[in-house]
């Protein structure tokens, strides 16, 4: 009974593991078996597949080899300006859904600009249809349709699958100021939103956008801002999720802020007033008869010791204010630090 039970389970795995995540349908991709152009032996069995890791076969799972074979002709014609949809095949593993954008390339694949975004619920259990408007700036003439799909749940993965697709009309000027298509998990230093955070908003969605997340967060990384313009009516956020330092006076454009030290402030000796008794001056061998009997005060930093009497403190260490404390009683206070050390000078009133 268990080895049937064990093998019912592994058959149930095998299972999920051939029908795991999705792929789109419509406009049938290049390699894919809904495209007719594609030759039975050359059927893509990894198209359900996120891209690698490391970005070896972006974009499109490299299935751009085609084009130029029959196997890489147009599957649909469309009118620039007309709306139109994509559609993701059911079975498979949405993962919760996640967030989702179509996209052209109107240089072979060098390039994609975002035509709209989906934020949330794309795709659904049942895959799903999402519409689009077609620019009316698409150049006219051969392009390639992408989607991309970044899921909720699960591994921090990126999908794509591509359509080759014909615009017609009179032909706009391009898509060069339309958003170019955000690309992460594929070895380039970016990473969709951390699993719980809920779906992915793009840092740059473009014009048309459809929000129906509950809840959603950016991308981490070095992710950077698309390139090119917000694409029209709708709110995109072009701001870079990576800070660039702006120059500062004195430095180039291309250089980094500069870090000026602050100043060092030291105390500015005061003005000190004249002193109340002049030096007593030496004239002969022995002390003046008529200058005071007492010998000259020394000098503190070159100010005379009179001039630091009790009137005339200006700045000291905390150390000398403490000793200053404990002499208040004195009548004349001279005091001075000398080469660091507090020290005490005496006079007695003339």
């Amino acid at each position: 009974m268990f080895s049937k039970t064990a093998l019912f389970f592994s058959a149930l795995l095998a299972a999920a593991s051939v029908n795991a995540h999705m792929h789109m349908s419509d406009p049938p991709p290049l390699g894919a078996k809904e495209n007719k152009n594609t030759p039975s032996a050359s059927i893509n069995s990894d198209i359900n597949s996120p891209l690698l890791a490391s970005g070896a076969n972006f974009p499109c799972q490299g299935q751009l080899s085609a084009i130029g074979t029959p196997a890489g002709a147009s599957v649909a014609t469309w009118q620039a300006g007309s709306q139109q949809s994509f559609t993701i095949a059911p079975p498979g593993a949405p993962h919760n859904g996640g967030s989702c954008q179509a996209s052209l390339s109107e240089d072979g694949g060098k390039t994609w600009k975002v035509i709209k975004s989906f934020i949330g619920s794309c795709p659904t259990l049942s895959g799903g249809t999402f519409p689009f408007t077609v620019p009316a700036e698409a150049k006219a003439g051969e392009a390639i349709f992408a989607w991309s799909w970044f899921n909720e749940i699960g591994n921090r993965e990126m999908y794509m699958n591509c359509a080759v697709v014909t615009i017609s009309g009179s032909g706009g000027s391009g898509l060069n100021a339309f958003p170019d298509m955000f690309v992460a998990n594929v070895g380039n230093g970016c990473t969709s939103n951390a699993e719980g955070t809920g779906d992915l908003m793009f840092p740059n969605p473009g014009k048309d956008v459809t929000n129906a997340a509950a809840k959603s967060a950016p991308p981490v990384g070095n992710c950077g801002a698309s390139s090119g313009g917000s694409g029209g009516s709708g709110a995109g956020d072009t701001s870079s999720a990576t800070p660039v330092p702006t120059a500062t006076a004195g430095a180039g454009a291309g250089d980094a802020p500069l870090l000026r030290p602050k100043p060092l402030m030291l105390p500015l000796r005061p003005h000190l007033p004249k002193p109340l008794n002049p030096p007593v001056r030496r004239t002969t061998s022995s002390w003046s008869s008529t200058a005071p009997l007492q010998p000259p005060l020394p000098q503190v930093h070159g100010v005379n010791a009179e001039q630091l009497s009790l009137g005339h403190f200006f700045f000291f260490p905390s150390s000398c204010l403490g000793l200053l404390k404990s002499t208040l009683r004195v009548l004349h206070l001279g005091f001075g630090c000398i080469f660091g050390s507090p020290g005490l000078v005496f006079s007695i009133a003339g």
